[in-house]
């Protein structure tokens, strides 16, 4: 992987972490930070190599299926 595709990646992770701060103050995602998590992980599965099972992992730990925080 190239070092722009790289820094690309990067930035959807750090968009990622910075929706999941935010959920984490407002008692959860809100329908279009939900949305944008879900883009996110599309993303990283078409455009970066990720796999079905390590973005559904990542959903995971920035807690997207969780109902309370």
């Amino acid at each position: 992987m190239e070092q722009g595709d790289w820094l690309r990646e990067l930035a959807l992770l750090h968009l990622g972490d910075d929706l999941h701060r935010s959920a984490l103050s407002h008692n959860g995602y809100d329908d279009t930070a939900f949305d944008v998590m879900l883009g996110i992980a599309d993303l990283l599965e078409s455009d970066h190599g990720w796999s079905t099972e390590q973005s559904e992992a990542w959903l995971d730990r920035m807690g997207l299926w969780e109902e309370n925080f």
